[in-house]
């Protein structure tokens, strides 16, 4: 780039004085400081994101050649495959929910064996909903 020394810079502001006068100068030169400042800070935006997509590029590479990103593709092939055997295919979720009930129900083809039901009540046991009955202890003669 070219370089813009003491004495250029001092040409140029006697241009500039000479030019546009005392009086609006210092505005001049508040407006060019800001220009000058939105230009570097989008010089160093561009340069950042330039930057931030050559380190990127330079990963995607290292992740290419990585002999451990073959491992992993072939283990996650591999855990599909097995989950895709232990879950059992269903058309839909209503089909799988309607099944898992049957099974929970004992309405399925696996109904649940009666050794494994609660064994039956005996004696004064209430029915579902209803408060049981409790003998009274209550000695008391009157």
């Amino acid at each position: 780039m070219f370089e813009v020394g003491f004495w250029e810079l001092f040409l140029i502001a006697i241009i500039a004085l000479i030019v546009v006068g005392p009086e609006r100068l210092p505005g001049l030169a508040r407006t060019a400081g800001l220009w000058i400042g939105k230009m570097r800070q989008l010089v160093a935006g561009v340069r950042a994101e330039v930057e931030r997509e050559l380190h990127m590029a330079e990963l995607q590479q290292t992740l290419r050649q990585n002999p451990v990103n073959e491992e992993l593709k072939q283990l996650a092939a591999e855990l599909k495959s097995n989950v895709d055997e232990a879950i059992p295919p269903y058309a839909s979720r209503a089909e799988a929910m309607e099944a898992l009930a049957k099974e929970l129900t004992g309405q399925g083809e696996s109904a649940t064996p009666a050794a494994a039901q609660p064994p039956a009540a005996t004696g004064p046991v209430a029915a579902a909903g209803e408060p049981a009955a409790v003998p009274s202890s209550d000695t008391r003669t009157s």
